[in-house]
């Protein structure tokens, strides 16, 4: 439905009365009414349906109208006598809190037409337009008739006012056009039975709902579940088996088309030309897509029930609801032991996605995959999202997968590029212990820790924290660090070195594209595919083993080691970049390294490289005084001094941040300044707040300023 701006027609019925009982006159003479005594008056967004009407409703709380209840008023028009009937559906609030009673043309007048009894009178065609019961108005279209009638209110002096009204109405979804309610004759399914077993197997834990909020939800629809129309006036579709005799009047259903009626033989049959409504024919399908109604069929035996369903939570109902209710009735069981509902997707924005969005294009799964591959698009929906909760797809995150797509793609071009045509890769269980350094063991630890987190994410549906984990491991871990330090072998003279070095490589890039698969099946499958046999199993990745957590390779103290060595690696190169040292600079430095100064002595090449150190004036000492005009790294209890005197013009460096802390600390006056003033009492306080905060990053500024120009003194 839509928001429309239409009108409120107030308008009065007379009743009848022992002075009035009916018109004297001819509708639209402009007496109809003449001689009635007493009136009810209403107010209806709908004018074009009161020849429809076949009662009055009011609120019997309602102390203006509900002493009317019981008695009668006349129908314009037509003359009908309508009874007042007392109904709690009735808004007091609405119009003047007495309404017209429409059952055939609402759903509400519906309900309480049949709690009171009476008529549904239907007034329109198929084609929304009157027919014959709306008297003269007959032929005439809705808008017409809408026109027409209160025309004729106005001439017969029983339309008292017009007022603007803003309120849902029905439109189609392709044509936009406004939806007629019509009352007629379908087909339903008794629902309450079914739903009840549904329950059942929710409420006992034979079928369970991911996240657990939505059974409420699901609880909620069953327990209030009306009767399920079934039956669609759609050229496609499942067509109704029911059969009408023309003969004798017969209907029956059929598995088989039959050839004559069963009840009289004639031949006159003709099959209901209606079809089942989408979501019975889809409730369906976890078994009868496998050979049922065959109980016997190999692959009914095998699939159903199925483990894992998983849809968007906006048709738990529509569909899940429905798969539950037949498959319990018909097959004897739930058909599948857990429901994952994922949230619908919606843009940058928030706005949900739709084809009438001018942008709508860019959210076409063809363009995107088109523009950034099957595997980017994959990975953002699921990691993008969690269960049960509404996505924003931002293209910008789908481009960021296809970068982390790319750089999978240039760590394995790399490390096969170090291999010789034909080479045999060491496997790891060949390895002796002492062959592998610092660095191997550490991503080895990692890897164990990243396999048994994800698989204890996927195994608990946390597919999003699971994909994200994945990515930080393989681009932060494996690609910018370990392949990184593997490099420093790579690249040396030690043949024996560089053995170890590729095997770990190949292990590690190995055991990750099978835990990257689900997220990424085309690019991992065919990076697979191009690795040496000896690290791998099996003739595709799509069928290979999933990855199983190695304890042994846990090794908590390369852990924390190779941790301090990548904060010194970060504070060295922060302070490169301070101090504006171009990249390539090979810098000297001294290494207070207390009681892991043989480790670092042993690995003086790793921390040279890592840190574009210069390794011939890379000191390492258990213990060391600062040196002067040296910039001091802290790491742990780790300290790396850089001397910075030629590696920058020191006098140029004190200037230029002696100007820096100059500005710095004239803004933090003019802040202080205006925190103290009137401004903080005036202002708006999220204002305010933004000008505090502002002032303390101002504030830890100078501070970092003032102790950059203390290294230089």
């Amino acid at each position: 439905s839509q928001e429309h701006a239409s009108h409120l027609w107030y308008i009065r019925y007379p009743l009848a009365n022992e002075d009035w009982d009916g018109p004297q006159h001819e509708w639209g003479s402009g007496r109809w009414a003449e001689g009635a005594t007493e009136f009810i008056e209403m107010a209806t967004t709908r004018p074009e349906t009161i020849v429809g009407d076949t009662g009055v409703a009011v609120n019997p709380s309602d102390e203006r109208w509900s002493k009317l209840i019981g008695r009668q008023a006349i129908l314009p028009v037509n003359g009908r006598a309508l009874p007042i009937v007392g109904d709690e559906a009735v808004e007091v609030e609405f119009g003047t809190g007495a309404v017209k009673v429409t059952p055939a043309h609402d759903p509400t007048d519906y309900e309480i037409g049949a709690r009171h009894g009476l008529d549904a009178l239907n007034v329109l065609t198929e084609t929304a337009q009157m027919n014959a019961e709306a008297g003269p108005y007959v032929g005439l279209g809705c808008d017409e008739c809408r026109q027409a009638i209160v025309a004729d209110f106005e001439r017969e002096g029983l339309l008292v006012k017009i007022e603007g009204h803003q309120h849902a109405v029905g439109h189609c979804e392709r044509c936009d056009t406004i939806i007629e309610p019509r009352i007629s004759t379908q087909w339903f399914v008794r629902t309450k039975p079914l739903a009840e077993k549904s329950l059942d197997t929710v409420r006992s834990g034979e079928m369970r709902i991911i996240p657990a909020r939505f059974e409420k939800i699901f609880f909620h629809w069953m327990e209030n579940i009306r009767d399920w129309c079934i039956s669609r006036q759609l050229w496609w579709g499942h067509r109704i088996p029911v059969w009408y005799c023309a003969e004798c009047g017969q209907e029956w259903s059929a598995v088989e088309d039959p050839t004559t009626c069963p009840q009289c033989g004639s031949a006159r049959i003709e099959q209901d030309p209606d079809v089942l409504d989408t979501w019975f024919s889809s409730g369906l399908w976890p078994f009868s897509t496998l050979g049922w109604p065959d109980l016997e069929s190999p692959d009914l035996q095998r699939f159903f029930p199925t483990n894992l369903r998983e849809t968007g939570y906006d048709i738990l109902f529509f569909w899940v609801a429905r798969e539950t209710m037949l498959s319990l009735e018909l097959m004897g069981q739930a058909p599948f032991s857990t429901v994952y509902l994922h949230g619908l997707i919606r843009d940058e924005h928030g706005q949900k996605i739709s084809k009438s969005m001018p942008d709508a294009w860019k959210y076409d799964p063809l363009y995107i995959i088109d523009e950034y591959g099957t595997d980017a698009l994959r990975y953002t929906l699921a990691t993008s999202s969690s269960p049960g909760n509404d996505m924003s797809l931002d293209l910008r995150r789908i481009a960021g997968a296809r970068n982390f797509a790319n750089k999978l793609w240039q760590a394995t071009r790399f490390i096969l590029l170090n291999l010789a045509e034909g080479e045999r890769v060491t496997p790891l269980a060949e390895l002796a212990a002492e062959q592998l350094l610092l660095e191997d063991r550490w991503i080895l630890s990692r890897l164990y820790r990243v396999t048994e987190s994800v698989t204890e994410l996927m195994e608990a549906y946390q597919y999003g924290e699971a994909g994200r984990q994945l990515r930080d491991f393989i681009w932060d871990e494996f690609c910018d660090w370990y392949i990184e330090a593997a490099k420093v072998r790579l690249y040396a003279e030690d043949e024996v070195a560089k053995v170890a070095a590729k095997t770990v490589l190949l292990t590690v890039l190995e055991q990750a594209l099978r835990l990257l698969h689900p997220f990424m099946p085309y690019v991992t499958e065919v990076i697979w595919q191009a690795l040496p046999p000896e690290i791998k199993a099996g003739e595709a990745l799509m069928i290979a083993a999933w990855p199983q957590p190695d304890a042994a390779r846990l090794d908590v103290a390369a852990e924390e080691r190779l941790s301090l060595l990548m904060e010194l690696v970060r504070g060295i190169r922060n302070v490169r970049a301070e101090y504006h040292v171009p990249p390539g600079k090979r810098i000297a430095a001294l290494l207070a390294a207390g009681e892991f100064q043989p480790l670092f002595a042993a690995r003086r090449e790793l921390l040279s490289s890592l840190a574009r150190l210069d390794a011939e004036q890379l000191e390492i000492v258990a213990v060391a005084t600062p040196p002067a005009q040296a910039a001091p790294v802290v790491a742990g209890e780790l300290v790396i001094y850089l001397p910075l005197a030629g590696l920058v013009d020191l006098e140029a460096e004190r200037r230029r941040l002696r100007k820096s802390l100059r500005a710095l600390e004239g803004r933090i006056t003019g802040s202080q300044r205006k925190l103290a003033g009137p401004f903080a009492e005036r202002a708006p306080a999220h204002i305010v707040e933004r000008e505090r905060a502002l002032l303390v990053e101002l504030q830890g500024a100078a501070t970092q300023t003032r102790a950059q120009l203390a290294r230089l003194e």
